[in-house]
């Protein structure tokens, strides 16, 4: 029988530098989006009573990627869009004491919504939500079963566009 330690509440600031391009045919855009994150995000709270956790442990999310298509409609200055793609990140599961039990680069997908407003022909706000399951993360000490858990978070992005 495995044994699943479940996250508690995610929390933290991350950044992100995204990259990317859109198309406009008519009021219909579409485009592609490079997201490369700094910093990280911790779920702490996580509980196993198999793996040893009652509320010390943490999972810790750093070094996030994705790769994004989007689509949406454009009505004045506002954009209103879906996106969706693949996401990667490095996850480490521990006993919140510098312990590392678990780590690994995990891939997964990310979808989500959101609206960009262009303040100028050069200059644009966004604000989006994106879910993201990145897998499974495998915690292989201190169990003496297969001990593990899923990395799944959202992430509310707040951004500020440059146009060339």
């Amino acid at each position: 029988v495995d044994a699943e330690a479940t996250p508690g509440d995610w929390e933290g600031t991350s950044y992100a530098l995204i990259g990317g391009y859109d198309w406009q045919r008519n009021n219909l855009i579409y485009g592609v989006a490079l997201d490369l994150g700094f910093g990280s995000i911790d779920a702490s709270g996580t509980t196993s009573t198999e793996y040893g956790c009652v509320t010390a442990c943490e999972i810790e999310v750093s070094k996030y990627k994705a790769l994004r298509g989007r689509l949406g409609i454009a009505r004045g200055a506002a954009l209103l869009y879906g996106t969706a793609g693949i996401a990667s990140a490095d996850a480490e599961a521990g006993f919140g004491d510098g312990v590392v039990t678990g780590s690994d680069t995990l891939s997964g997908w990310v979808a989500g919504i959101g609206v960009e407003y262009m303040v100028s022909k050069r200059f644009s706000v966004d604000a989006s939500y994106l879910h993201n399951d990145l897998g499974r993360l495998e915690i292989p000490s201190n169990c003496g079963t297969q001990c593990f858990t899923d990395v799944s978070f959202g992430q509310l992005k707040l951004g500020a566009n440059f146009r060339w």
